[in-house]
């Protein structure tokens, strides 16, 4: 969970190293070993992890993947194949399909693209289901939802709003405005106050300080919040069907361009969890 691992959101505000991007940008102060302490689930049990061969040695496969051996399957097909044979010889297989994932992202849910890739998926779980040893049993999930932001409900921060604001992390659903050094926190807080984010962002966001947002089941949580200063922030969450964006000199972050955005905020008695278990034979 987010608040034992304390990996949260695309871009992270990295003690002496600014702003990095936690898929790609290890390395360094940014060290699996140590930017993710937690002990993984592949590390007390015997398992396989199948997925595209590009992720094999990424710094964020070591940081959240390891303790696995890692198969790597280029196409859809290939992996389900790996991964039935891997079910035969492990406890634990886990297998990694992102292809929805970016068609979603890129031309959003209901695009022709994406329904195809979602068939093409739904008929390889129903051959893997099929062939699985009856003592075997398949848990299948998404890592997110998704929701389709066009262009014209983007909202973009005005560059008169980061005037105080020395670094933003997070992603466009949940920008994290840092502060900057200790001594200069209380002039930026004042200074958040007084421009107005709340005024100018009106009912499309929300925002709060970290404080408030560590005590309930939200992104981060009270323990992701005490690491390594990674809590230096003022958490501005899009609201659904609104994608954020917001960066140092007032131009849209990178990610701003999606059509598809993974969800928003949303109380915890509205969250439903997509999971389908696939019952192993008594």
């Amino acid at each position: 969970m987010p608040g034992q691992h304390g990996i949260v959101g695309y871009d992270a505000l990295v003690p002496g190293a600014g702003v990095r991007n936690q898929l790609r940008d290890w390395g360094g102060p940014m060290d699996p070993a140590t930017w993710q302490r937690r002990r993984t689930a592949f590390e007390t049990t015997p398992s396989i992890v199948v997925a595209e061969p590009k992720h094999a040695a990424s710094g964020f496969t070591q940081g959240v993947l390891r303790g696995a051996e890692y198969r790597g399957g280029r196409t859809v097909a290939e992996r389900f194949a790996i991964a039935a044979e891997a079910a035969r010889e492990r406890s634990l297989v886990y297998l990694y399909v992102p292809e929805l994932d970016r068609i979603g992202h890129d031309r959003g849910w209901g695009d022709g693209a994406w329904i195809d890739a979602l068939e093409a998926v739904d008929g390889e779980v129903a051959g893997l289901v099929r062939g699985l040893p009856r003592d075997v049993g398949l848990l299948l999930t998404a890592d997110h939802g998704m929701v389709d932001v066009p262009a014209t409900a983007h909202l973009v921060v005005p560059a008169e709003l980061l005037e105080h604001v020395a670094h933003v992390a997070g992603e466009p659903r949940a920008l994290q405005p840092a502060r900057g050094r200790r001594r200069r926190r209380r002039r930026a807080r004042r200074a958040l106050a007084r421009m107005g984010w709340r005024r100018r962002l009106g009912r499309d966001a929300r925002g709060g300080r970290r404080r408030r947002l560590a005590g309930g089941a939200r992104p981060g949580g009270r323990a992701a919040l005490r690491r390594r200063r990674r809590r230096r922030s003022w958490p501005v969450r899009a609201l659904p069907r609104r994608g954020g964006s917001g960066a140092r000199d007032g131009r849209p972050a990178r990610l701003a361009h999606v059509r598809g955005a993974a969800g928003a905020a949303a109380p915890l008695r509205r969250v439903r969890l997509s999971l389908r278990r696939c019952r192993a034979d008594p």
